[in-house]
């Protein structure tokens, strides 16, 4: 039964109950929540021996005592003796005490029970000592400490190790979809994050279960293994989302915001505003797009178009192209910054118009784009290709700050 109820059975206030449990007086079975609060379940045995103690308190026995005759019943004569002597030495208004216990029989081993049947008669209106019923000076600072400063620490940091890691992965979440237009879930990232999780997850829900038990018993590894999780978790969530990618024609020319295309004049120069659609309902005019761009630890972006044109459009954007590269190749001479470098080249069927910037090549030829292994640590690609055979014109923008590979290389050409 709860301690509320043992109160009103007992006549003791719920000071004087937790006082004698923490006395050791009597000792009954808890629970303990994840902020270390004790709800007691009081056994009917209990009960009595309440009512046995406070009978014993209220005549006079110290609970030092009442615990020695709780350990060795033989002394409880001796034990009854000393406060006899003891009563007659305070006041003469005690007389109905002293003849009580003047009556005990000499030798005899009373047990606690015994001794309350027979005392309760003289100090059924005798109040309790007042040490029983007020908390020392040490027992309030403890209790200050565990209820308004233990207390919210525990629960600042089971938040702190279990809600806050997943708040911040999911305000995350969020905001890649307001980063990238077109975000590509990462399966492999999002599995990692999920298992490492999971420490934080089980705390959780022991606290929402109330599984104080099973929390009790396991909360120190638990919370050292979320603590040891967070940085995992977070770092795997990264990746989650961290990469925009469209093979849509109608997403032709629609960028990420920080990306570097958004703001580069000639990436706009090259691709034309749209796309040519004046073929559209031609069974051979079938447009290829592809867009991808990631920004991690440093940008990887590649824009790609694809469609056939009229003989006589071709023809119009071959000079346009050419007037195109003719005037940056001369604004990129007068210029101060880094130089381009600018080649016409056939490959495969197609004519390529190439402006390039690339760095560290790891084993690539400055001089032909296409050799090498592929692999660019930083790179800028713009180029036109056309195939008269076929009236196909290709736009392409690669732009790298890591290691990888440009996409113009995985085209067929």
């Amino acid at each position: 039964m709860k301690i509320k109820t043992v109160c009103e059975l007992t006549d003791l206030s719920d000071r004087a109950v937790r006082h004698y449990i923490q006395e050791g007086l009597i000792a009954p079975a808890y629970s303990e929540n994840y902020l270390g609060r004790r709800a007691f379940d009081f056994s009917d045995a209990d009960v009595r021996m309440l009512k046995d103690v406070a009978v014993l308190r209220k005549f006079g026995f110290s609970i030092p005592e009442i615990r020695q005759v709780q350990e060795n019943p033989w002394n409880s004569w001796e034990i009854a003796q000393n406060l006899r002597e003891r009563k007659r030495e305070l006041i003469e208004s005690e007389q109905t005490m002293l003849d009580a216990l003047s009556g005990l029989e000499a030798g005899k081993a009373y047990t606690v029970a015994e001794l309350a049947t027979i005392l309760s008669a003289p100090v059924r209106s005798t109040a309790l000592p007042a040490a029983d019923e007020q908390r020392s000076w040490k027992t309030e600072l403890r209790l200050i400490w565990k209820d308004w400063i233990l207390s919210p620490v525990k629960t600042v940091g089971i938040g702190t190790i279990t809600v806050l890691p997943l708040i911040a992965i999911i305000w995350r979440v969020i905001q890649s979809f307001k980063f990238y237009l077109y975000p590509i879930l990462n399966s492999f990232a999002l599995l990692l994050t999920v298992v490492a999780l999971l420490p934080s997850v089980a705390v959780l829900m022991l606290v929402i279960l109330d599984r104080d038990k099973i929390f009790r018993k396991t909360r120190y590894a638990l919370v050292v293994i979320c603590v040891l999780c967070i940085p995992s978790n977070q770092f795997f969530s990264l990746f989650i989302f961290n990469s925009s990618e469209t093979t849509e024609p109608f997403n032709y020319r629609r960028v990420d915001q920080y990306c570097t295309a958004n703001r580069d004049p000639f990436y706009y120069a090259l691709f034309p505003w749209k796309m040519d659609d004046s073929l559209m309902f031609e069974p051979n005019w079938k447009p290829r797009y592809y867009y991808g761009y990631y920004n991690f630890l440093g940008e990887v972006s590649d824009i790609y178009a694809e469609w056939q044109l009229t003989q006589e459009a071709l023809e119009q954007e071959r000079l346009r192209i050419a007037q195109l590269w003719k005037e940056d190749q001369r604004s990129n001479i007068a210029s101060d910054s880094d130089k381009y470098q600018y080649i016409t080249m056939q490959k495969g069927s197609y004519t390529c118009f190439i402006k390039y910037k690339s760095l560290d090549y790891n084993d690539c030829d400055p001089n032909d784009p296409f050799a090498g292994n592929g692999i660019r640590d930083h790179y800028v690609y713009y180029i036109f290709a056309y195939d008269d055979d076929t009236n196909t014109v290709r736009y392409i923008t690669c732009y790298g700050e890591d290691a990888a590979q440009p996409y113009f290389l995985e085209l067929d050409w």
